[in-house]
């Protein structure tokens, strides 16, 4: 039972360092990328960039959403776009799923 308790231990002790990771990622993402406003974690697994996304159809918005993956730790599993509210009726631009 005591190593099961230590091991315990050290799995949360060392997911915490990369859940901060995810959190400093989504708090300069609009330093990166200037069309994003703001940056969230949604169920756990999705990144949700919200921002002033192009509305041509010559916008890739799954290619904009898979490049983020690699930014971030194994645990996100999925990128979306939406649009800024006001921007656009249509709030869900586009997304990826991070392998």
């Amino acid at each position: 039972m005591k190593k099961l308790m230590i091991m315990i231990a050290i799995v949360i002790g060392l997911s915490t360092p990369v859940q901060a990771n995810n959190v400093k990622v989504l708090n300069m993402a609009p330093e990166f990328d200037n069309r994003i406003r703001s940056a969230q974690i949604a169920f756990g697994n999705t990144v949700v960039l919200i921002g002033h996304w192009p509305r041509t159809e010559s916008f890739d918005a799954e290619n904009v959403a898979s490049g983020w993956c690699g930014e971030f730790d194994d645990r996100i599993k999925f990128i979306q776009l939406r649009q800024y509210p006001g921007d656009d009726s249509k709030d869900y631009v586009g997304g990826a799923r991070c392998s």
